[in-house]
């Protein structure tokens, strides 16, 4: 299969996606949490959607196991590519998912982030 028909459908999926999920948090009023303490250009921020990164890895999660199914690729290349990309998603998820319930733009740590994204690694 040609690369860039593979390109093209991920992007056309994240588009979607994310385009559905922008509008979905403006509905329902979901968005970044600035400091109260901030900079007052900073809470133009107010409200700003997040969690896109959603858009991106189920894009290519759809797209890597329609090429495992269809034998393009095997089970150890699958694995090798979407594990990592997949755990490095989900800890900016938990990321931004702590900022949305604690409603403070602090989320994890960074010193407590970088040595879960060493241990990824």
């Amino acid at each position: 299969m040609e690369i860039w028909y593979l390109m093209l459908l991920t992007f056309i999926l994240t588009f979607l996606i994310l385009n559905w999920l922008i509008n979905y948090q403006k509905r329902n009023r979901v968005g970044q949490i600035e400091r109260e303490e901030g900079l007052r250009s900073h809470k133009e921020k107010n409200k700003t959607p997040i969690f896109g990164g959603v858009a991106f890895v189920l894009s290519y999660l759809i797209v890597f196991t329609f090429l495992l199914i269809i034998d393009e690729i095997n089970i150890y290349i699958y694995l090798l590519i979407v594990m990592p990309m997949t755990s490095f998603s989900l800890l900016g998820f938990i990321d931004d998912y702590l900022i949305l319930k604690y409603k403070k733009n602090e989320g994890i740590k960074p010193n407590i982030k970088f040595l879960i994204q060493i241990i990824i690694s």
